[in-house]
């Protein structure tokens, strides 16, 4: 079943939808890896407007934050019964 599931999971495309069931250890690791990754790309979008020298980098930073803001309230809000995410 695990062997579907990450087979399922890699074709999915970013205008996909899924819902995240946590039903064990490694869904709440999955959960706090990825929360940690959303708040990275928070941080270099920042980065992004700080020093980019392009208007360019500096709306693509604004992007980054923005986008990974949402995805990281997305995960926050999740419970251990599952979920709706975009991914």
């Amino acid at each position: 079943m695990e062997v579907a599931e990450e087979e399922n999971i890699s074709r999915l495309t970013n205008d996909d939808e899924t819902i995240v069931v946590i039903d064990n250890d490694n869904g709440v690791k999955f959960l706090m890896a990825a929360a940690e990754i959303q708040l990275e790309e928070i941080s270099l979008g920042k980065l992004a407007q700080e020093k980019g020298t392009t208007p360019h980098v500096k709306e693509l930073g604004k992007m980054m934050e923005v986008s990974h803001t949402k995805t990281l309230a997305e995960l926050n809000n999740c419970n251990y019964s599952g979920c709706n995410l975009a991914i």
